[in-house]
């Protein structure tokens, strides 16, 4: 659970590191993937989740297959904006 920062919120870690940690976060509402990164960081607000996701593209929103399911990936696991991933299966 301290890996996953859920013991103690993370002082030196932003969005997309958290996000990093947990392999992605999965909600099927966006508030709630914002709050499961959120809450992992000390002294975050909603707003510095969005300013990754939105403005500074450390994250990457996409949809799952089934049930229009939300998650937010880590840039450096090679999501793109458009849902797919590079440099696997060809972006199927």
């Amino acid at each position: 659970m301290a890996r996953h920062a859920l013991t103690e919120p993370a002082a030196d870690l932003d969005p997309a590191e958290i996000a990093g940690l947990m392999c992605g976060a999965h909600a099927q509402v966006l508030s709630a993937a914002e709050l499961s990164i959120g809450r992992r960081i000390a002294g975050a607000t909603r707003a510095d989740v969005q300013r990754a996701l939105w403005e500074d593209r450390t994250l990457v929103k996409t949809f799952g297959p089934r049930r229009r399911s939300l998650r937010r990936a880590w840039r450096r696991f090679g999501a793109r904006r458009d849902g797919r991933r590079v440099g696997v299966g060809g972006g199927r």
